[in-house]
């Protein structure tokens, strides 16, 4: 059996009772093991509560946001899809500057992945910096963005935020 005991100065003990009995010195008992979980529910609202600040930040920002991993786009919010005029799952897995994302060539001449592929390998350095970049609509039509790429950390990966 298992059952959660909230007590009255907010902590919550989480016992199991196996319902089998136990012979200690010819006297029949029941064995019961009881956890304090208090911490641990504690910490699992804590990080419930800062995801959802999270998203709701990252959801609700002006600028768009991408996640890029290994020059593909891992994530991106919702003002993304605003502005390409696309969902969500036209994006994930995309590179941002694949012909349906970027014309093949940026105002200045040169190739839109060779530069792409190179401002994101200079990030990957760790050096943050901003430019100008030609995007396209799902509709073809061209906008002038402007982009800055952050490297950041998640465990053992480094991504990279594109706005």
């Amino acid at each position: 059996m298992k059952q959660l005991i909230f007590k009255k100065d907010g902590s919550i003990i989480n016992m199991y009772a196996n319902a089998s009995l136990v012979d200690i010195t010819e006297r029949k008992c029941i064995l019961s093991i009881s956890t304090d979980i208090t911490e641990l529910k504690n910490t699992v609202r804590a990080l419930n509560d800062s995801e959802t600040k999270f998203r709701t930040l990252y959801d609700s920002a002006n600028d768009g946001i991408f996640l890029i991993k290994d020059y593909k786009i891992v994530d991106c919010n919702s003002k993304c899809m605003n502005i390409f005029d696309c969902n969500k799952e036209d994006l994930i897995g995309a590179y941002p500057f694949a012909p349906n994302f970027s014309p093949e060539f940026q105002d200045d001449g040169k190739n839109s992945e060779a530069k792409a592929k190179k401002y994101i390998d200079i990030a990957l350095s760790g050096e943050s910096f901003a430019f100008e970049w030609k995007h396209k609509r799902s509709d073809g039509t061209l906008f002038d963005t402007e982009i800055s790429l952050n490297k950041f950390q998640i465990g053992e990966e480094f991504l990279f935020r594109q706005f």
